[in-house]
């Protein structure tokens, strides 16, 4: 996917995504020559997956334990 497309996925701005990368904290991408970035779905995919969040029963038992 092109930064358009994968910023349309994850609902959030393509600026967005070019700090992410910049930073090192966004879903994993390609560069396509010098200046071509590309996102494949199971990135994005994973990316959402790992930012999921328990529900606040479920943390809390995980807590006490």
């Amino acid at each position: 996917m092109t930064s358009a497309e994968a910023a349309e996925y994850l609902s959030v701005t393509e600026r967005t995504l070019k700090k992410w990368r910049s930073d090192g904290t966004g879903p994993t991408w390609l560069r396509l020559g010098t200046t071509r970035v590309r996102y494949t779905e199971r990135a994005l995919d994973e990316y959402i997956a790992a930012r999921q969040n328990l529900p606040t029963a479920s943390w809390r038992a995980s807590e006490a334990s």
